[in-house]
């Protein structure tokens, strides 16, 4: 078998045999230049087509040797590799070597060539062969593996791009999805799965929405829209592929709200946002119950707030008895416990009540209604304080929740007699000054609370009040203020917390002055009921 190098030399040795080349007449028309060197590797002839396709002036060759290239612009290390090779006498094919011209343009040359031998004596006699200018191959395939290279980069920074915005979409507190033109998953994160507990088969890419949304179907409250799985299916994929961006909400059977809004991409997709608004849900939901409690408490402190004594009733009262007549009366909560009352009885006598149920609010409300029948039911009884409470207890004692109970003054006032006839049920003790000149003294106003014992007995008791007199009656909230040494003031020691209050000039006057200083700062909230009467003679 005749090896590829053998083949080459037989091939170079047929076209280069000493006057072949000027028989044939082709080697200076040839796109390839020939050559040959002698024994000392001396150009013996090199075709004219080398100067014209290698940018080296052909003329600069003849005489020189091989190594001459280098001073041309030749690559020296490629030049000493080749001499090596043609010192070991081997043949070299299709060598590629660099070489930079003088005008400074880079040039590429394939050599190939074999040793040659005297037929006559087998010595050595040098080396033909081919040259070739490969600059364009070598700048095409240069400029391939550059372009290569910047696709390899773009791939690259297209992988990360994708990575980042996977990682972007991941961090995004809300659902993420997307879906391409064929309704098919392209990606999601990891809180859309965990939202609708979504299996990892269901979400590859490539996975088809409509077997998310059966899942989902699953996990969907499907009672309150009145549809089966599959209808809800078919709704869901027909406002899917709407897009409109506009904003809905699904109920799941856990009671979570999930809000959706999805939007078409310029390809086709549709790209959707889920967002978990169970909390505000609920928050508005509160909100809304607030509203509603805060009107219902609102109208319902306007009616508690008619069951009072207005101010043309307590001049009328007052007026028809010769006395001067002022209440006030604020609750801790919107909704309070206490409650007075007046009513004009015969022969110019006054009824006044206050009462002060247990706690605050709705309850304590509720049972000033039960009161305020109460004392209209049992008005046959308003001359005879004692009895009044009697029945009263008696009947609270049926009507009132377990724990309720309730403290009272009732009094009629007879200014034709210059007296006052009273019954307490435990209330705060009256502050009563019984004339012009005379000293402030309290009342006794022993006797167990209302609704406690159907047993209960109640005793009328009896002061003078005349000319001049003062009669205050107040709830627990002033026996309840502690004094400089924290201690609760007491009944005995109210007086002393309202010095120069009672001289006041009106009934109004007192009240406004015992009164201000709990309500001239709205922003506090009262610890308890605030209930003050004032009758002047």
């Amino acid at each position: 078998m005749i090896s590829k190098g053998e083949s080459i030399g037989r091939e170079l040795a047929g076209q280069l045999a000493p006057g072949g080349l000027e028989r044939r007449g082709t080697a200076h028309e040839t796109n390839d230049w020939i050559w040959e060197t002698d024994t000392q590797l001396r150009w013996t002839f090199v075709s004219k087509r080398f100067g014209d396709t290698s940018g080296v002036p052909w003329e600069a060759l003849q005489g020189g040797g091989l190594d001459g290239l280098v001073a041309l612009g030749f690559d020296p290390a490629g030049m000493e590799e080749l001499q090596q090779t043609i010192r070991e006498r081997n043949i070299f094919h299709a060598a590629v070597h660099r070489v930079l011209l003088g005008n400074g343009q880079t040039r590429y040359w394939q050599l190939s060539g074999v040793p040659f031998f005297d037929p006559g004596t087998g010595a050595f006699a040098g080396y033909r062969g081919f040259g070739t200018d490969v600059t364009a191959r070598i700048d095409r395939q240069a400029a391939l593996e550059a372009a290569l290279l910047r696709a390899e980069q773009a791939e690259h920074e297209a992988r990360q791009a994708t990575a980042r915005l996977a990682d972007g979409i991941e961090a995004v507190p809300e659902g993420f999805v997307l879906v391409d033109a064929a309704d098919r998953l392209v990606l999601c994160n990891s809180t859309f799965r965990d939202m609708y507990r979504l299996p990892a088969e269901l979400t590859v890419p490539g996975a088809p929405f409509e077997d998310l949304l059966r899942r989902r179907a699953v996990l969907t409250d499907l009672q309150s829209s009145g549809l089966t799985a599959e209808q809800w299916v078919a709704a869901r994929m027909r406002s899917h592929r709407m897009a409109t961006g506009d904003r809905t909400e699904e109920h799941l059977v856990d009671g979570r709200w999930i809000q959706i809004n999805e939007r078409r991409t310029s390809d086709g997709g549709t790209v959707g946002i889920r967002v978990d608004v169970t909390e505000a849900r609920q928050r508005a939901l509160l909100e809304r119950e607030r509203e509603r409690n805060t009107a219902e408490l609102k109208a319902a402190r306007s009616m508690q707030g008619a069951l009072l004594p207005s101010r043309l009733l307590q001049r009328q009262v007052g007026a028809q008895a010769g006395l001067d007549i002022a209440g006030c009366c604020a609750s801790s909560s919107e909704l309070g416990g206490d409650l007075w009352g007046l009513s004009a009885l015969d022969d110019r006598q006054v009824g006044v009540y206050i009462v002060d149920f247990s706690g605050h609010g709705v309850t304590a409300a509720l049972n000033t209604f039960r009161l305020h029948t109460l004392m209209h039911e049992l008005r046959s009884l308003s001359l005879d304080p004692a009895h009044l409470l009697v029945e009263l207890n008696a009947r609270l004692v049926a009507l009132l929740p377990i724990g309720n109970f309730a403290t009272m003054f009732y009094g009629v006032i007879d200014p034709d007699r210059d007296a006052i006839t009273y019954a307490c049920a435990g209330s705060p003790a009256p502050i009563i000054r019984s004339g012009s000149g005379c000293c402030w003294s309290l009342l006794d106003s022993s006797g167990l609370p209302l609704g406690v014992t159907p047993d209960a007995n109640y005793e009328n008791r009896a002061a003078r009040f005349g000319p001049g007199g003062v009669l205050l009656l107040y709830s627990d909230l002033l026996t309840e203020v502690r004094n400089a040494r924290g201690h609760r003031a007491g009944d005995a020691a109210v007086l002393e917390l309202i010095p120069g209050a009672m001289d006041e000039a009106s009934a109004e006057a007192v009240v406004e002055r015992i009164c201000a200083p709990f309500l001239d700062q709205p922003e506090t909230l009262l610890t308890d009921d605030l209930t003050t009467i004032c009758i002047k003679r």
